[in-house]
Formats: structure tokens, C-alpha cells, sequence
């Protein structure tokens, strides 16, 4: 952060009570050192700095408070990217575990199944997602394309992490049942 611009204390709590110009300071001011960590994080890969760096400016504006100085700013944005990378990634290995049983589950084999095969089954499942309620089909985009938690999840909605994973296995159980009929025509 560069001197000169307002007093920190005062921009974080400004910030805190939903200034969006404080949020700019905030940002223009932390951006390189939130991409940097995030990169460090990530081992160079860009997209995934990217969407770490996105996600701290995000959980930045839903939990910042009033600090007492740039420092105690900067080892704040410090943890945030830390938790924010470590959450990445354990949603990145929940999100393979998920597609690898998935595939088990369903005879795919990586180097055996003929392109044409794989190809018609990622088309029959965009047409179940297609006929998935709106709700449905953003649940499973929340959790697996963005990777949010249950909690993150159940927040937004106002409801109970539990019963966002129960609505979740629900639509994963009725996606199965519906391949398992489709495998056996």
C-alpha cells in the first residue's frame, strides 16, 4: 500500500460497512500480493491463481472488519489467500474423487472406451443437466464448476449445510438411476 492514501484503519472499516470505494483501495492496493501468494499457492497455474485471487476479494468483502493498521491489513489478506488456496484445492480433489467414481461406477475405463462412447455419454448427460429444475442445475454448478463449500452454499440459500448435501446427493442419485435405466435399454 502506498503512503499517502487515507488511513487504513479508516478504509478497512469503511470497507467493513460496504464502501465499494474502500473496496477499491483494498483492491488496487492488495491485488499483486493476493496474485502473487496465489500463484505460489498454485505453482504457477494462472487460471487457478485467477480464480483464488477472485475468491479472496469475495470472501474480503464478506468478512472484513475494521483494522488497526496497512500491516495488520496485509497479514489479513495473508491468511485469506492461504485458507482460499487450501480450499481450492480440496475442492479440486473432491471434485476428481467425484468424476472418478462416477466413471468407475459406469465401466469407463480412461484408455479403453471408444471416443465415440465418451462422447455419447457426456451428450446424454448435458441433456439430463438440461432437464434438471433450475435449482437443481445451480446447485450442482455452485458445488462442482465453482467449487463452493456446502456452507458457502447453504448461506447464500439461507439454509443448513446437511440439507444442501442431501438436496445435492438427491439429484447426483436421480442422475445415476436415470444412466443405470439408460445403460440397461
Amino acid at each position: 500500500m502506498t503512503a499517502g492514501m487515507d488511513d487504513w484503519s479508516e478504509v478497512s472499516r469503511r470497507m467493513a460497512a460496504g464502501d465499494s470505494d474502500a473496496f477499491a483501495q483494498v483492491y488496487e492496493a492488495c491485488y499483486e500480493q493476493v496474485l502473487k501468494g496465489a500463484q505460489r499457492y498454485t505453482g504457477g497455474d494462472s487460471d487457478a491463481a485467477k480464480d483464488i485471487v477472485q475468491e479472496v476479494f469475495l470472501k474480503l468483502i464478506r468478512s472484513m472488519r475494521p483494522m488497526r493498521d496497512e500491516r495488520q491489513l496485509r497479514g489479513f489478506v495473508r491468511v485469506i489467500t492461504k485458507c482460499v488456496a487450501l480450499d481450492f484445492f480440496k475442492a479440486e480433489r473432491r471434485r476428481s474423487g467425484t468424476l472418478r467414481k462416477f466413471s468407475e461406477g459406469h465401466g469407463v475405463a480412461e484408455s479403453a472406451e471408444p471416443l465415440v462412447q465418451l462422447s455419447a455419454r457426456i451428450h446424454w448427460l448435458t441433456e439430463q443437466l438440461q432437464s434438471l429444475s433450475d435449482d437443481q442445475r445451480q446447485l450442482l454448478d455452485w458445488r462442482y464448476r465453482l467449487g463452493w463449500t456446502l456452507e458457502s452454499i447453504g448461506s447464500r440459500l439461507g439454509l443448513k449445510s446437511g440439507a444442501i448435501d442431501g438436496r445435492i446427493r438427491r439429484v447426483l442419485q436421480q442422475l445415476k438411476r436415470q444412466s443405470e435405466e439408460c445403460d440397461d435399454v
